[in-house]
């Protein structure tokens, strides 16, 4: 994503950000997706302590799962990690 212009990288992101939002407003309705994601952010407030320990665990799984998949894994770590540096 480094070798794209500003624009575009300012542009992806804003897409993804938009879908990632949009998507569920347009399935479920915007008073039901406020309702999940109120439940949701509860959810996390409450349990901070297990869910600090679900999301080092996917970190984990994250780290480690693409040298399970062989020689062809580091690809995809590659594109991975490009999305998110």
């Amino acid at each position: 994503m480094d070798t794209l212009p500003h624009e575009a990288q300012l542009a992806l992101t804003s897409f993804l950000i938009a879908l990632a939002i949009g998507g569920p407003v347009a399935l479920i309705g915007a008073g039901n997706t406020i309702i999940a994601a109120r439940w949701i952010g509860t959810f996390v407030v409450r349990r901070r302590v297990t869910t600090g320990i679900l999301v080092s665990l996917l970190g984990g799984a994250g780290l480690f799962g693409p040298r399970l998949l062989g020689p062809g894994s580091e690809l995809v770590a590659s594109l991975m990690g490009g999305l998110f540096a």
